[in-house]
């Protein structure tokens, strides 16, 4: 049993040692954002297609679209576009450091790893001023408002 832990643990090691499943896994995100943010605008366009609505009396100017906000789904899709940017960063970390990931283990992230800013920092990604405060933002949405009421 303890072969098999040891050689999961060094597949894993390995996974993490490689920049590409990072990047992979930020595309599959960010795509993952994308197509909820787009269902979201469409329920937004047609109301009562959400889970368990029922729309009573509707009524719309034709020539008037809602515009794209992500619908209800927002905050949900900002967490994936953050998580997205998380795993760029780190990728970029491990690509630009391989010493991160040993033999005898992973060095992990500073802030256990969702603090955008310092990851892009981490990475050696410069920012503007506009970028931290966006990042600091996406940050709130990973930790907390993607996935719960209140922080």
């Amino acid at each position: 049993m303890v072969k098999q832990d040891e050689s999961w643990l060094q597949r894993i090691r390995l996974t993490a040692a490689d920049p590409t499943p990072w990047l992979l896994h930020a595309r599959t995100l960010r795509q993952a954002a994308e197509d909820l943010w787009n269902s979201g605008n469409a329920h937004d366009r047609s109301p009562g297609s959400e889970l368990n609505t029922i729309v009573l009396h509707a009524v719309r100017n034709p020539d008037w679209s809602p515009p794209d906000t992500g619908g209800t789904t927002r905050d949900v899709c900002f967490m994936l576009f953050g998580f997205a940017l998380e795993n760029l960063a780190k990728g970029i970390s491990v690509c630009r450091d391989p010493g991160r990931v040993t033999v005898s283990g992973f060095k992990g992230w500073e802030s256990g790893g969702h603090k955008l800013v310092e990851l892009f920092e981490l990475a050696n990604i410069q920012l503007t001023d506009d970028e931290r405060r966006l990042l600091e933002r996406v940050t709130r949405m990973t930790e907390w408002k993607g996935r719960y009421p209140l922080p």
